[in-house]
């Protein structure tokens, strides 16, 4: 995803706002220029019409002039780049994960996207810097809402935003999820679900055959092998064949 060339960018997994890692960046006053880690490949746009926003969580040290930027590109390959902007802030010093969030104003012939995480080489010390959750987002169009209102589904999305006709201190919003055929992936045959197909799995099938035990829903499912709602010797037979073949 990113293209960290040099030994002073890299993915930190011991630093992430959320997750497990972030893109570090480490300066020096020696150092001599910025260092720009930009992604391996332009991201597509596929409307220059549409709202889009750029953000990303920023932890800094001793930094100079730390920011995520973004071109815009008419080509994939082409160096020419139509225009840029940053997230509105460059930062110094030291600051713990902060939010920073830019609404875009794009080119009509923009095609294309390149993020850019940039550091700048500070007056003294090591500066490092932590990117986290960067991204750029495009928005639907602004909607009048109800009390309730239904989100359709499938989506893609991933933000709310709200506005209103005028100033207001608070606003709650409560979001309820509905999930459909939420089944686990089964894995047949794998009955005691350890990764692997032994005779394990055998002496667990014939357990519950034999009333011995009774199965949770995932080793009723990977016991019935043949998929025919029943757990009986087929299914053994079907198992020990993936045994055989393993």
């Amino acid at each position: 995803l990113w293209n960290l060339n040099s030994n002073d960018e890299w993915y930190d997994d011991t630093e992430s706002y959320a997750g497990e890692r972030s893109v570090c960046h480490r300066r020096y006053p020696s150092s001599g220029d910025n260092i720009i880690t930009n992604f391996e490949k332009r991201i597509k746009c596929y409307s220059a019409s549409t709202k889009y926003s750029l953000q990303g969580y920023i932890k800094t040290q001793s930094a100079s002039n730390v920011t995520i930027e973004i071109r815009y590109y008419e080509s994939r390959t082409d160096s020419y780049y139509l225009d840029s902007e940053n997230i509105g802030i460059e930062i110094d010093g030291d600051t713990d994960w902060t939010f920073y969030h830019k609404e875009l104003t794009l080119p009509s012939q923009t095609k294309y996207f390149d993020i850019r995480l940039n550091s700048n080489c500070p007056d003294s010390d090591e500066a490092l810097s932590w990117f986290d959750n960067v991204s750029i987002t495009g928005w639907t169009n602004w909607q009048s809402i109800n009390s309730t209102e239904e989100i359709e589904h499938p989506n893609d999305f991933y933000y709310l935003q709200l506005r209103t006709n005028s100033e207001i201190d608070d606003v709650i919003v409560n979001y309820s999820e509905s999930g459909y055929n939420n089944t686990p992936q089964i894995f047949y045959g794998d009955v005691n679900n350890d990764g692997a197909i032994n005779v394990l799995d055998i002496v667990l099938v014939v357990n519950i055959i034999m009333e011995q035990h009774t199965p949770s829903d995932y080793e009723f499912w990977a016991a019935d092998a043949n998929e025919d709602g029943n757990i009986n010797v087929m299914d053994i037979v079907l198992i020990v064949g993936m045994i055989l073949e393993n």
